[in-house]
């Protein structure tokens, strides 16, 4: 085979040269004026083609083809014939002439094009060719030069739009310009206007002249409005539902518009490597279809048969899909691919899914999905904006269905975009009036920028006391609802925003977002575990919904009670499989990739969809909240809390029992043992409480260990106690 190939270099080189004029000779003189007439221009890249075949002939033993190559030559075959139809619309052939710069194969489709739909059908068809080999041969996507341009395209319609606003306003203001003596009463009069909350066309704006003023009026927004009450009267004023507006998508960034954003390459069709792959493992299978997501690409493998023999002949029999599932570590080291997870069987579908990572990510703006039909069409109450699944769908799923969200997953895996996805979602669809946010973020970093927004109750908290009371107070407003249901004859808050009494409000939905579990499982485990459990098992039907997130997913911080109680839950990359588990109830999160590719754990398809998160950047989030801000007020002012009533409680109650632990230490320094039975009876308190103050006298090293329900010794005491005193002699000593 070397031979042959070494023999067919030379004979290609020899042609090339002949072609060039460099040498002579029957044969080659020969081939090469038959390869210009039959093919003209493009006869050199037939001669040099011959050459890189021979060569791969001789390097063959050595050398292995690549995935992606075959599409980069039929690119390479697409333009080679473009250059050939082209040349012929250039220059057409002449009747009876020996050659042509097309040649007689160019000639032929320039005669082919041209009968159809004449000669630009010609210059079309030559260009439509060069431009999808140009695309085959340098990879580039359609998908990523269509969305770049219709980014484009939407850029300049708007400030086509914007400008043609401008000169319509101009135009407006000259043919209707007043009286200068009338304009002290139009400042008086737009004063009183923006003052009452006038609508939007009706209030003008105070402006120095004329002209500004009626664009001003055109282009002015909540904040303006807010800004010129503030500098009449003196005081912000109070939101009301009327003078709030939603916010633009204007304020997202489009799709392609962020520099950031990473060059999109479709990735390659490696079904040929798969099936060689399987094939060489002793599983045929043939892959039937091809998904393409932003990140990851889905082959959907049919198992194929195996003969075996038995006492009655062959005997042919399907490939099991565990078999399959196997071999993903083999399918990672042919591919040069990891890490891929494979989908045994597809739900729905007679396929194996192998999902493989494309070697560049498409990223998800959260527009594009806020902008897609599935998102606009979507009749949820709390509509949630997750992503694009593997097909590059958009995702939209209803947080009321959940109805409580779990997100667990390793640092730098996407958990904080993802809750930044889920409140921009919130954000972008209801007025406050319809949604409440309460937020915890015990790592003060995420979450606090939420703070003024008319959405939010209180302030967002991050001591592990205000938190605890936050969930505490949640808890009150939950057996309230449900009161309230129970006077109407209503069993959730649908049915009572419907049947309400006339003078009562309707009930807004509660969000409750919880950035980091763990922190508040390791300081106060057993409050924190209680009240999210309590609210997980009964705030469904008041509308009160959780969405809890951790970054350390073990059984002490997910507890199997809190996991019972939440049946929705998201997870991101974890490092293995037993937090997978942990998460999921079973593996998988170990094979994703990071960076917002997630498993979905959908209540209603009752298994796990994997997608690639929204992405919602701080610049965007910044723009969001500005907007409510502006709408609000000043930003320094923050609400008082719900709960402040029960921090206040707390924190009298931890007086009352730092009183009694005085007490206590006195007592026990009178004797030289001490139980919880003996400090009941003389402080006059419950026996639970009794033994939380002997705990403590213990940590403090006044009393020493000892068996449950004995008397302890008392390591410090006063020399002037009594017999009567000591309650060492007392049977029943707690």
């Amino acid at each position: 085979m070397q031979i042959v190939g070494l023999l067919i270099v030379a004979m290609g080189m020899a042609v090339f040269a002949a072609m060039l004029g460099l040498t002579r000779g029957a044969i080659v003189s020969g081939l090469s004026e038959a390869l210009l007439r039959l093919f003209g221009i493009g006869a050199p890249a037939v001669a040099l083609a011959t050459v890189i075949f021979g060569g791969l002939l001789t390097l063959a033993k050595w050398m292995r083809p690549k995935a992606g190559q075959g599409r980069q030559a039929l690119g390479l075959a697409l333009l080679w014939v473009a250059s050939m139809v082209l040349s012929e619309a250039v220059s057409p052939s002449l009747a009876g002439a020996r050659w042509s710069f097309g040649g007689a194969m160019g000639r032929a489709l320039a005669v082919a094009f041209s009968g159809i739909g004449g000669r630009p059908l010609v210059w079309l068809a030559g260009l439509g060719l060069a431009v999808e080999g140009i695309y085959l041969v340098a990879r580039l996507s359609w998908r990523r030069t269509l969305l770049s341009l219709s980014a484009l395209a939407a850029v300049v319609g708007r400030w086509l739009i914007s400008a043609l606003s401008r000169v319509t306003a101009r135009y407006r203001s000259k043919a209707r310009a007043p009286e200068p003596e009338l304009m002290e009463q139009r400042g008086a009069i737009a004063r009183v206007s923006v003052a009452v909350a006038a609508p939007e066309a009706e209030k003008p704006a105070i402006a120095s002249d004329v002209e500004d003023a009626e664009e001003a009026g055109a282009e002015a927004n909540a904040s303006t409005e807010i800004t010129a009450v503030a500098t009449d009267t003196g005081t912000a004023p109070e939101p009301t539902c009327e003078g709030r507006q939603l916010p633009p998508l204007e304020l997202l960034d489009a799709p392609g518009s962020d520099e950031s954003d990473e060059a999109y390459e479709e990735p390659e069709d490696l079904s040929r490597d798969i099936e060689d792959t399987l094939d060489a493992l002793g599983i045929p299978g043939k892959v039937r279809v091809v998904e393409r997501g932003p990140a990851v690409t889905r082959y959907g493998v049919e198992p194929g048969y195996l003969d075996k023999e038995s006492a009655d002949g062959l005997i042919r029999r399907k490939v099991r899909v565990s078999r399959i599932a196997a071999v993903s570590d083999d399918l990672a080291l042919a591919l040069g691919a990891a890490p891929i997870r494979i989908e045994a069987p597809i739900p729905g579908k007679p396929l194996v899914g192998i999902e493989v990572p494309n070697p560049s990510r498409a990223k998800v703006r959260i527009r594009e999905v806020l902008e897609s039909r599935e998102y606009q069409q979507a009749n949820f109450e709390l509509k949630i904006a997750l992503g694009e699944d593997i097909t590059g769908r958009p995702y939209v799923t209803a947080l009321e269905n959940a109805p409580h969200l779990l997100i667990a997953g390793a640092t730098n895996s996407g958990k904080s975009v993802c809750i930044s996805a889920i409140l921009t979602s919130l954000l972008y669809a209801y007025q406050p009036e319809q949604v409440r946010l309460l937020l915890i973020d015990p790592k003060r970093v995420e979450l606090m920028r939420y703070n003024g927004i008319p959405h939010l109750l209180g302030r967002v908290e991050a001591d592990v006391e205000g938190c605890i009371a936050a969930l505490r107070w949640a808890g009150q407003e939950m057996d309230e609802r449900y009161r309230e249901f129970a006077r109407v004859g209503v069993k959730d808050i649908a049915g009572y925003n419907r049947s309400r009494p006339e003078d009562a409000k309707p009930y807004p939905r509660f969000v409750i977002v919880i950035d980091e579990l763990s922190d508040l499982m390791m300081t106060a485990g057993e409050e924190v575990e209680l009240a999210i459990c309590r609210l997980a098992q009964k705030a469904r039907a008041t509308g009160i919904h959780l969405v809890v997130a951790t970054q350390r997913p073990s059984v002490d911080v997910v507890t199997g009670v809190i996991k019972a109680n939440f049946p929705a839950r998201i997870a991101f990359h974890v490092a293995t499989n037993t937090d997978s588990r942990v998460i999921l109830d079973g593996p998988g999160a170990e094979s994703l990739i990071g960076h917002g590719d997630m498993l979905f754990l959908d209540p209603s398809l009752k298994r796990a969809v994997r997608l690639q998160g929204s992405y919602v950047s701080e610049e965007e989030t910044r723009r969001l909240v500005a907007h409510w801000r502006a709408q609000v007020g000043t930003n320094e002012m923050l609400p008082v809390c719900p709960w402040a009533g029960l921090l206040e409680a707390r924190d009298s109650a931890e007086d009352d029992e730092d009183d009694l632990l005085i007490q206590a230490e006195a007592i026990a320094r009178e004797s030289s043992s001490i139980s919880a039975s003996y400090l009941q009876r003389r402080l006059k308190i419950g026996y639970p409480r009794a033994a939380h103050l002997l705990d403590r006298l213990q940590k403090m090293g006044v009393v020493g260990d000892g068996p449950s329900g004995r008397p302890r010794p008392v390591l410090a005491h006063s020399d002037d106690r009594t017999d009567e005193d000591d309650p060492a002699a007392e049977p029943g000593g707690g």
